[in-house]
């Protein structure tokens, strides 16, 4: 990503009154839903 892109984004997500904080617990609670995904269908492919 170059810094103009960067920029964009950045005034984007600041335009849209993002809250970080939530944001990045959505971002939490979707990498814990990937990961427990994975870790059920390894799960699956043992038994």
């Amino acid at each position: 990503m170059t810094e103009e892109e960067t920029e964009i984004l950045r005034k984007y997500l600041t335009g849209k009154k993002y809250d970080k904080v939530f944001e990045m617990e959505k971002l939490k609670g979707l990498v814990h839903r990937i990961s427990k995904e994975e870790f059920d269908e390894k799960n699956k492919k043992e038994k």
